[in-house]
């Protein structure tokens, strides 16, 4: 346990409203690798011998260990200062999901740009690695303040959307091609699918 300040002023991980921008800060650094993630679970991948970024498992180095303490302080920072609107971290199941879940628990839909660098053939290795990273949400007069001052920590951060009025998930590619689109009810019917079945047969 931790003593705090004041307990109202905190961060709730469902997106708070529309037309607000969405970050991305990635404390994997650049890396994507898949090793031991839910997709390659499901998918039955566990076995990429040449293949490193499918085969090896997150590592958080050592040596970014100063740029997390740095930012831990400058996330307080913002909270205090009521800049960040909802967030939630990067984990099990990759950003996707992260995504997902803020979009499914506040019903407000997003549209989400992968960005330039990340080729087509590394879309799966980005929205489903489970390097640890976070996800926020701000308001825009905010976003070029936020993403120089985190960029200044070395520590990479990614304009990756904003939230919308229109209910659904909408991701594209970096010249804005549509890589998946579905309404948040249906993802909501699929997420939930699993523990109904599991339900079924505990019944």
């Amino acid at each position: 346990y931790a003593s705090v300040d004041n307990v109202f002023n905190r961060v709730m991980p469902n997106f708070s409203g529309c037309n607000n921008d969405i970050l991305f800060i990635d404390l994997g650094f650049g890396n994507m690798r898949m090793g031991g993630s839910s997709f390659c679970q499901t998918h039955k991948k566990l076995n990429f011998e040449n293949d490193d970024n499918w085969r090896d498992c997150p590592n958080f180095s050592h040596c970014h260990i100063s740029n997390f303490k740095k930012l831990f302080y400058k996330i307080q920072e913002y909270i205090k200062k009521g800049w960040i609107l909802s967030g939630h971290d990067k984990s099990d199941g990759g950003l996707i999901t992260t995504l997902s879940e803020m979009s499914l628990s506040s019903n407000i839909g997003i549209n989400i740009h992968i960005p330039y660098h990340i080729s087509s053939k590394n879309y799966i290795p980005f929205l489903f690695n489970e390097e640890i990273g976070l996800v926020i949400e701000i308001r825009p007069e905010n976003k070029k303040h936020i993403i120089n001052d985190i960029s200044n920590l070395d520590v990479p951060i990614y304009d990756i959307g904003i939230t919308k009025y229109d209910p659904n998930i909408l991701i594209l590619n970096s010249l804005d091609n549509v890589i998946y689109s579905n309404t948040i009810v249906n993802v909501r019917e699929q997420w939930e699918e699993t523990s109904h079945q599991i339900e079924c047969k505990q019944a």
